[in-house]
């Protein structure tokens, strides 16, 4: 699969569906890939912010894994039918 392009393209597109999935169950297939683009996307900034040592200044002060359980947390009651 290394030497293949087009493998590798097709693996993560496998992963990006399953996610996908699994958003969808607790969202609803409505507002899934919005939600799945929304967790994604701040998953990968507040992994690129640990790894950089910001998130450890005196500024921030936590971590990725607090970031993303604070944004996993707002999905439920952004997600509900009665948000406006």
């Amino acid at each position: 699969m290394a030497g293949d392009p087009t493998a590798v393209v097709r693996a993560a597109q496998r992963g990006c569906d399953e996610f996908v999935a699994i958003v969808a169950a607790a969202v609803g297939e409505g507002s899934a890939q919005r939600y799945s683009a929304i967790l994604l996307t701040g998953a990968h900034g507040a992994a690129g912010l640990e790894a950089s040592g910001l998130l450890t200044t005196d500024k921030w002060d936590t971590s990725a894994e607090e970031l993303i359980d604070a944004l996993l947390a707002t999905v439920p009651y952004a997600a509900s039918p009665d948000c406006s």
